[in-house]
């Protein structure tokens, strides 16, 4: 897949979480698994529950390890920067093709919320995607942009030819090592973070989900609307994907 394609895709995925953040929605458990693809080739953001429930302990968090933003691991509310936290592992997926789901224990779950440990990157090839992507991931969530600045720059970037140019110069290669260490799992699952407290040397909000309102029907109209409108101009692009949790873009 060249890069105007992989923009394109990302496009489609960022529509719908402004879509949703436009609802005053958090969507709390996105990643590449709850990323369909049609065979109009547009992607859409499904599987919306965790949305309108909550969980019954202020020590349960919800989801796929890699892409649970740390402030959630603390036991702190959900926020838009948290999706945007799971947009930015849903973009290194696109960028190597691989799964990010790796095996992390319990002392890797303060990695991430100390050390800022994140899916490896090839320093030596870094460029403005990555440098967006990192701040998606940021471990400050006030630094992550907002889905709607995102879509701005997709869309900038897409149709400017100078930059999908050099993008698809851009050899994603990382190390075959780190790459066996990957897991294909990509069902959500209760974390268990009881035992943390003690490890984290800050203060901890126990709060908890609230129950959302129901989900308008005007979301899933908006949603299905941005996904036409990129059909539009790419009626002609094709995008493949493999059985991985992965969003493949070979």
């Amino acid at each position: 897949m060249n890069w105007k394609d992989k923009l394109s895709l990302l496009l489609c995925i960022i529509y719908d979480l402004v879509a949703i953040h436009s609802q005053r929605i958090i969507h709390r458990d996105l990643h590449s698994g709850n990323i369909l693809l049609d065979n109009l080739h547009s992607a859409y953001i499904a599987d919306l529950g965790l949305s309108i429930q909550y969980l019954k302990h202020d020590d349960e968090v919800y989801g796929i390890l890699p892409f649970v933003a740390p402030e959630v691991l603390e036991k702190k509310s959900y926020t838009t920067a948290s999706d945007i936290y799971s947009f930015g592992i849903i973009m290194w997926e696109v960028l190597y093709g691989e799964s990010s789901t790796c095996y992390f224990e319990q002392d890797q779950v303060v990695d991430i919320i100390i050390r800022g440990t994140r899916p490896k990157v090839n320093e030596a090839n870094s460029n403005c995607y990555i440098e967006l992507m990192k701040k998606c991931w940021h471990q400050d969530p006030e630094i992550r942009p907002t889905a709607d600045k995102l879509c701005e720059t997709f869309k900038s970037w897409r149709d400017d030819e100078q930059i999908i140019s050099n993008l698809n110069k851009f050899k994603p290669n990382i190390d075959s090592e780190y790459i066996k260490k990957l897991d294909t799992t990509s069902t959500s699952k209760l974390l268990n973070l009881a035992n943390l407290s003690e490890h984290i040397p800050s203060e901890i909000n126990h709060s908890i989900l609230h129950k959302t309102e129901d989900l308008d029907e005007n979301l899933v109209i908006c949603m299905q609307e941005n996904n036409e409108k990129i059909n539009i101009d790419h009626k002609n692009n094709k995008i493949n994907v493999d059985n991985s949790s992965a969003i493949n873009t070979d």
